[in-house]
């Protein structure tokens, strides 16, 4: 492993385009709240959205990735006996490195944040605020659940707050209480997933009502083709996790369609609120993700 492997094997850079993805859905939150704020409206100004979907993608990566470092930064000791293939265990990094690297990122993600909306910074200290407690606190069973669920859940409130839109409170809860779902299952079976888990397969069933709860409450007659679609392919990609929890004595493998999942996850959302052009793009991360997964670690 040369040293700028060990680098994006730190940074499960294979994962990244999961996180893009959840900033197409709040790019398309901000996109349905603009369309009904300015409904009845004669004149609409024009939404220019380019300028805050950069800024914020690059400050929602460098919360993520600070948050990667961090953890396997608290983590040394736990990895050099359960995951000694990691780069801080190797020797590859230090954990003096790791851990200025994290500050850093962590730091740099509120000072972009502030580039955006007011109310965005707030959120974002909101969110680091989780992340650092996420990392200090998950070795404990519910707090690791707790703080990465709602992580994930912060990421579509962060990135639909960067663009200058009245919100729908209603929406973002939806989705936010979904997605964290999904991330709490998801962490609860990767605990331990060095060890065989097969015992946790059943598990994956609990990953569904993230999408069909929020699709249901949500759904209107003009995209529900869209929608019905939607939950189809995210039905077979946890069918096919699942079959694959089968087959293997470990849950790694699975671990990575659950991740790459994420990225499904946010196509229905997209669905539900009519933005299917941008579910696209999300369609795009997925591929993207399972192809990098075979070249840098994921977890």
């Amino acid at each position: 492993m040369s040293k700028t492997q060990a680098w994006l094997n730190l940074l499960r850079l294979s994962n990244t385009p999961t996180l893009i993805s959840n900033v197409m859905v709040g790019l398309g939150l901000a996109i349905s709240a603009y369309r009904l704020e300015w409904s009845d409206a004669t004149v609409v100004p024009k939404f220019s959205p380019l300028v805050p979907l950069f800024i914020i993608t690059i400050a929602l990566l460098c919360a993520y990735f600070g948050g990667l470092v961090l953890n396997d930064a608290i983590d040394v000791e736990h990895d050099k006996q359960h995951r000694p293939d990691k780069p801080i265990p190797l020797g590859f990094i230090t954990k003096k490195q790791a851990g200025l690297v994290g500050s850093i990122l962590l730091l740099t993600a509120i000072l972009l944040s502030s580039l955006t909306q007011e109310r965005t910074t707030l959120l974002m200290c909101v969110l680091v605020v989780s992340v650092l407690a996420y990392s200090y606190l998950h070795r404990w069973f519910f707090p690791a659940l707790f703080f990465m669920g709602i992580c994930r859940g912060l990421v579509y409130l962060v990135a639909c707050s960067a663009f200058k839109v009245e919100l729908q409170p209603q929406v973002i809860i939806l989705f936010g209480v979904g997605i964290a779902w999904y991330t709490a299952v998801l962490t609860f079976i990767a605990r331990d997933e060095e060890k065989d888990n097969n015992a946790k397969q059943w598990f994956v069933l609990l990953l569904l009502p993230s999408a069909y709860v929020p699709a249901i409450f949500l759904y209107t007659q003009f995209q529900l083709i869209w929608i019905v679609f939607s939950l189809l392919l995210f039905t077979i990609w946890i069918a096919l996790t699942f079959t694959v929890f089968q087959m293997t004595k470990k849950s790694v493998h699975c671990i990575h369609m659950m991740l790459a999942g994420f990225c499904l996850l946010d196509v229905v959302y997209l669905c539900v609120v009519a933005e299917v052009h941008i579910a696209v793009v999300s369609g795009l991360c997925l591929l993207l993700t399972v192809g990098a997964q075979r070249k840098i670690l994921g977890t």
